[in-house]
């Protein structure tokens, strides 16, 4: 069992390593984050690339988070049916996307805080919060001190 749990870890990796990784896209933005690390800011900066469909707008937003192995684009059809009601926020959780790969710390509540430190950067005080499979995490670790977030 532990041979076959390093030989997929061995696998992911070299994959990880080999396959290209996505560059932004039209339609998205980049803000650069504080580096977290064991929930804490660390030294550095990472980039977090972003679909924002509205920045103007005063509606209530809705940050969709993705899935692993995912990207802003497993939202492709979702993120313009809401459009027109909401203002909906995709990011490329780090790691994934054309966010930074190389991070110390890749827990639900890191990706959590990196949210939380966009949606600081972008003036966003209060949000609707959508995530499935590794987002569903994310979302579930949420930091309880910020409580205008409907889940």
């Amino acid at each position: 069992m532990v041979g076959a749990y390093v030989a997929l870890l061995l696998i992911s990796t070299i994959f990880r390593r080999l396959h290209s990784r996505s560059g932004v896209t039209e339609g998205m933005r980049v803000a650069s984050l504080r580096t977290i690390d064991q929930g804490r800011a660390a030294p550095g900066q990472i980039r977090l690339a972003f679909i924002d469909t509205s920045p103007d707008a005063r509606s209530m937003p809705v940050v969709l988070v993705h899935g692993s192995p995912g990207t802003s684009r497993v939202f492709g059809s979702v993120t313009p049916a809401l459009a027109p009601s909401f203002r909906v926020i995709v990011p490329d959780l780090p790691g994934f996307g054309a966010s930074t790969h190389e991070l110390p710390d890749y827990s639900f509540r890191a990706h959590a805080q990196y949210i939380l430190e966009l949606l600081n950067e972008l003036r966003i005080r209060k949000i609707l919060l959508v995530g499935f499979s590794m987002g569903g995490g994310v979302v579930l670790s949420w930091p309880t001190s910020h409580r205008n977030v409907w889940l």
